[in-house]
């Protein structure tokens, strides 16, 4: 379902796909886990930039700043045209009921521009029509932020990043490369990494709970 030419073909049932994922997104409330890294930033005042392959926008609902998130698989909660017509991306407030019998879209959310079909801002599968600057704008600040803070010890937090789609793990793997970087890598069945990067074959949640337990005596020591 995750490819454009639903759309063209039978916007309800691309719609229905994608609709019913935007509803499950926005009622989801972010985990813990969010709000632990939060607290590290705040508490040990860290420069930092969140890169994320996921669409859901659960770290700006977590109260992360906008120009410090990098989507760059786009996001769910942005549309453009079909088309499309031009590179206008927008805000997704549409309300997109979905017949659960058929998960067929009961609203097909319209563009702003031409009127004609309007899809989510995601890079799909085989997508040729992805309206790509909003990540770029954001890969631009990443990259800058990288530069600002080149030749600094860094340590990249890398969880859920599995092999199938490997964009996070090969940027993990890329900055790991760079003197004074340290990699965690937090993955239940893909955990495995090169010295003298760590790895830790666990969930998000539970791993991110086990370091904040365990920061007091490190840094006593």
């Amino acid at each position: 379902a995750a490819n454009p030419s639903n759309f063209l073909q039978d916007p309800a049932f691309g719609w229905g796909f994608y609709g019913h994922r935007t509803n499950l997104y926005r009622a989801t409330e972010p985990h813990d886990g969010f709000h632990i890294l939060g607290q590290w930033i705040r508490q040990f005042d860290m420069e930092h930039f969140i890169v994320t392959s996921n669409v859901d926008g659960q770290f700006q609902k977590a109260g992360y700043e906008e120009d410090k998130v990098l989507e760059v698989h786009g996001s769910i909660h942005h549309l453009q045209c079909l088309s499309p017509c031009s590179e206008a991306i927008w805000p997704n407030q549409e309300e997109i009921p979905v017949d659960h019998d058929t998960m067929r879209a009961l609203h097909i959310p319209r563009c702003i521009r031409c009127g004609g079909v309007a899809r989510p801002n995601v890079l799909m599968f085989g997508d040729f029509s992805w309206v790509s600057y909003r990540t770029d704008r954001q890969e631009h600040l990443f990259e800058m932020f990288l530069e600002e803070n080149k030749g600094r010890e860094m340590v990249v937090v890398e969880m859920g990043a599995g092999t199938a789609v490997p964009t996070i793990r090969s940027l993990s793997e890329r900055l790991g490369r760079r003197r004074g970087v340290t990699v965690v890598r937090i993955n239940p069945r893909e955990p495995w990494i090169d010295d003298p990067h760590l790895s830790i074959p666990d969930g998000s949640l539970a791993a991110l709970q086990a370091i904040g337990a365990m920061l007091p005596e490190v840094r006593k020591g």
